[in-house]
């Protein structure tokens, strides 16, 4: 994929200069991979903020096949990703404030959120789109295992150095998914082998979330 200027640093998604993230549009290497789910009809995208892009992720494989999963977000822009559309998922019993400019999370009952407790107390139903873009990747590229990159943001969930906007939501993706994280490390991993099917745990996400019950 060619990457368009839009996809880089410094105008969507917010990468600081010089970022690992950064470098892997300005730099590219052997075995990097981008993942899109995205309306049909006009062709593939050539950019991750195209227009018809609902979400992306992008990462790398190990020689084995295991994907290192850098980034995945959703495309605020399109419209299936409007939450305030009847939609059937979010984060339930959390609220948000402002601290320095970075967003922070505490329970209904004032306990901020870390990284030692989210787990207890983030509750609710992912966006189905990212889970969709998450598990159609990991099944076409028959991926062994996966693991978040662990130098990445996306692996210090509720880790107080970030912004944690998104934190909860994509804390959901996953949880619903079943991924766990090992004792002492901060980031989620799956493993075929090992660990229950995805696309069991894709299933049953659906099924939960069309009658309305939260998923996690």
């Amino acid at each position: 994929m060619e990457f368009d200027d839009d996809d880089t640093t410094y105008t969507h998604f917010g990468f600081k200069e010089n970022s690992k993230q950064a470098r892997f549009f300005t730099q590219p290497g052997a075995r990097r991979i981008v993942g899109l789910l995205y309306e049909p009809g006009g062709g593939a995208p050539r950019s991750l903020v195209h227009p018809s892009v609902v979400c992306r992720l992008f990462g790398s494989r190990d020689r084995d096949g295991s994907l290192e999963l850098w980034h995945i977000s959703v495309n605020p822009l399109h419209p299936l990703n409007n939450s305030e559309r009847g939609t059937r998922w979010g984060v339930h019993n959390l609220i948000s404030y402002n601290v320095n400019g970075k967003t922070r999370w505490t329970n209904t009952e004032g306990s901020n959120l870390t990284q030692r407790n989210a787990r207890a107390h983030v509750r609710g139903t992912p966006n189905p789109y990212a889970v969709e873009c998450l598990v159609r990747c990991i099944e076409d590229l028959n991926c062994p295992s996966v693991r978040q990159h662990d130098d990445m943001p996306c692996a210090k969930l509720f880790n107080g150095q970030y912004d944690q906007r998104t934190h909860p939501a994509t804390m959901l993706i996953y949880e619903a998914l079943r991924f766990t994280r090992p004792p002492g490390l901060s980031q989620y991993v799956w493993h075929r082998q090992f660990m229950p099917s995805l696309v069991h745990s894709y299933e049953r996400f659906a099924q939960q979330m069309s009658v309305g019950l939260p998923v996690v």
